[in-house]
């Protein structure tokens, strides 16, 4: 099956992983709010910038369109472990029907549909693998526990 998206627009959902330390993380909103940090790429001096968020009105010009984000993030990433005791990352994506969600997993190998993953920092709940449409895209989890 083909994507119905145009080349420009598709992308690898794993080139959006990489490293980084929990440190450079926020785990609290920046107080006052107007003190958290912002980059800005200057197209003409072909460089990043480092500012403010309270800088922001320096780099608009009038007619510019300023789209406001105003979504909640959930606690969505939850360690947990195979039978095995082996570690697995699961990242929930968004919910679907009864007790299911689509998410993401990263473990050493791949989860295989129908297998458990217990989840102690929820609960002790278990989710239960399903099966992944295609490779490198995310699966249905089900918690059945």
């Amino acid at each position: 099956m083909t994507s119905p998206l145009p080349d420009h627009l598709r992308f690898d959902l794993e080139a959006y992983d990489y490293p980084l330390s929990p440190e450079r993380i926020a785990q609290e909103p920046a107080e006052p709010r107007d003190a958290s940090r912002l980059a800005v790429l200057r197209r003409d001096a072909a460089g990043i910038e480092h500012v403010t968020f309270r800088d922001l009105p320096r780099f608009l010009a009038p007619g510019d369109l300023l789209v406001l984000n105003d979504t909640r993030v959930i606690a969505a990433r939850v360690f947990g472990q195979r039978r095995s005791g082996a570690r697995v990352e699961v990242f929930f994506l968004k919910p679907l029907a009864s007790g299911k969600w689509e998410a993401l997993t990263r473990c050493n190998s791949r989860l295989q549909p129908g297998e458990d993953v217990l989840l102690p920092a929820r609960g002790g709940h278990v989710a239960q693998a399903g099966q992944r449409p295609k490779p490198a895209q995310p699966c249905v989890v089900s918690l059945v526990q």
